[in-house]
């Protein structure tokens, strides 16, 4: 996902016996995706399909510049500057240019885990560096790598501390909650219960609170999960750090 892996076309085959099709492909993953990674395959033909099966798993060595293992750093549609690091329990996630926000994104920095089923995932956002109006980082829940994929956002955006879902892929991104007074750090927290996406926020990181109500969000069944930075509409490069993150 997100150009994290590849298949090597050389050095993979098919065979066909009977109704029974072999497929036997060699994966190669980019460095940053370090850790063991299982992958899920599905089968389909005009009768139906296999649902997600698990293909087998691969271990992908720490790189130079790492996350911990399982995190994935993904620079989407983009400028190549966008970029994360990981040190001690805090991530640091830049963006120097792209948008976070209507029918089709711009570009942003994503640090993220694939996601089968429900979850959720919180963080403590202690601020930024080089943010604007249009910049946007906290936590982001997607249903794949398209620019317009669906999904669900929270955090800070244009000021304030906000809940916004996009609910199908190319629809319009609506902001469902927010909270305009708040200090650093701050908590958040986003989960997904099948199709329904909802967001919490917390000041002290016990008492939590819903922002706006509960959204659907056509996220399929695998989606993509974690922390993510937008700069906007460009300038100098947004700085985001988060901790405290669990997944």
């Amino acid at each position: 996902i997100y150009s994290q892996c590849s298949i090597i076309l050389g050095n993979s085959s098919v065979a066909a016996s009977g109704n029974t099709l072999a497929l036997s492909l060699a994966v190669s993953f980019n460095s940053g995706f370090m850790g063991t990674h299982n992958l899920y395959a599905l089968a389909e033909n005009g009768a139906g399909n296999s649902g997600w099966q698990n293909a087998g798993s691969w271990t992908v060595p720490l790189g130079s510049a790492w996350l911990p293992a399982g995190w994935g750093s993904y620079g989407v549609a983009g400028s190549a500057d966008n970029n994360a690091s990981y040190s001690n329990g805090l991530f640091t996630l830049t963006s120097s240019w792209g948008g976070l926000w209507g029918t089709v994104d711009g570009g942003y920095e994503f640090v993220a885990q694939p996601l089968i089923g429900d979850g959720m995932i919180q963080a403590r956002i202690l601020g930024s560096q080089g943010n604007n109006w249009n910049s946007r980082y906290g936590l982001l829940l997607r249903a794949g790598p398209n620019e317009a994929a669906a999904g669900g956002f929270v955090g800070i955006q244009q000021g304030c501390l906000c809940f916004s879902t996009r609910p199908d892929t190319e629809a319009d991104t609506n902001t469902n909650g927010s909270v305009p007074s708040y200090d650093y750090p701050v908590w958040v927290r986003l989960v997904r219960s099948g199709q329904t996406v909802s967001a919490y926020y917390s000041f002290n990181g016990a008492d939590w609170l819903a922002m706006g109500a509960p959204q659907t969000v056509n996220l399929g069944t695998i989606s993509d999960i974690g922390m993510v930075a937008s700069q906007g509409t460009g300038g100098d490069p947004l700085l985001a750090t988060l901790d405290h993150v669990s997944f």
